[in-house]
């Protein structure tokens, strides 16, 4: 899995490159090319993931902050900045790109399953780009110096299978054995 690279540095660095960014956003540029076509492996790399958001324990710390394009672009839309058309256009293409659902999965993010109609969409993409974020290893935080997997940082896709249909006692404990399938099948199920 690639990432943008203007994602990694210090808090200050990548915020104010993503605010940089918003005008073109605005203006109608996609998403990915708002971002910069510069990409970087994490797992080569050995940089966190920050999940949480903005964290003072590691703001000078360079890291990965994958939440940030998306975090910043629902602020501007709170502070009726951006559109909701804005919002629902850039939604969808974030959908289309690995990184994006990432940041999606971030639970700095959580404004964006708001309204609930996101929740399938949503959940459909991180089954199949899954394997990919699995894969980078324990680089994952939720905002301090210790790394794990994805599944074991609270996240934005435990509140979706929540809502989906996945008892929150199974979304508590480690993946089963057969993984995200596992609980995608409980999704499926009638209530």
């Amino acid at each position: 899995m690639e990432v943008p690279a203007a994602l990694y540095g210090t808090q200050k660095e990548v915020s104010a490159r993503v605010r940089g960014m918003l005008k073109q956003v605005q203006t109608g540029e996609p998403l990915d090319v708002a971002v910069g076509e510069e990409r970087l492996d994490p797992a080569k790399a050995g940089a966190m993931i920050v999940l949480q958001g903005r964290s003072r324990l590691i703001s000078q710390v360079p890291t990965i902050h994958i939440y940030e394009p998306l975090y910043e672009i629902g602020l501007a839309n709170l502070e009726e900045k951006l559109s909701n058309e804005v919002m629902e256009r850039v939604f969808e293409q974030a959908l289309s790109l690995p990184w994006a659902v990432l940041s999606l999965i971030a639970r700095a993010n959580n404004y964006w399953f708001y309204p609930e109609r996101r929740h399938r969409p949503f959940w459909e993409k991180v089954l199949k780009f899954w394997a990919s974020f699995d894969a980078v290893g324990p680089l994952y935080t939720f905002g301090g110096s210790e790394m794990k997997d994805l599944w074991s940082v609270p996240n934005n896709a435990h509140y979706v299978a929540i809502h989906l249909g996945v008892p929150e006692e199974v979304v508590q404990q480690p993946l089963p054995p057969a993984g995200l399938a596992a609980l995608a099948e409980m999704t499926r199920r009638p209530s």
